[in-house]
């Protein structure tokens, strides 16, 4: 997938429950929780905003019942 869209500068969308597929491919990712746009942005800069080293722990971080609550302010004007 990386080369065709390195090769032909396309766009491929993929949607994984594996978050180490997406470190190893993804420019950009979109994080979802029910149909909603809860976090984007590049897998480095999500691991730095939420001071964590993996994208798997970004994702268990934003899905906690501790963090659920603050999602909005948490990654305020990231998903626009």
């Amino acid at each position: 997938m990386q080369w065709l869209a390195e090769r032909e500068d396309v766009t491929v969308v993929m949607a994984t429950p594996v978050p180490e597929i997406v470190e190893g491919l993804a420019h950009r990712v979109a994080v979802l929780r029910g149909g909603e746009l809860i976090a984007y942005d590049t897998p480095e800069h999500l691991q730095s905003a939420a001071s964590l080293n993996t994208l798997s722990e970004v994702l268990e971080h934003l899905v906690s019942p501790k963090t659920l609550d603050s999602i909005e302010h948490y990654f305020e004007g990231r998903a626009s």
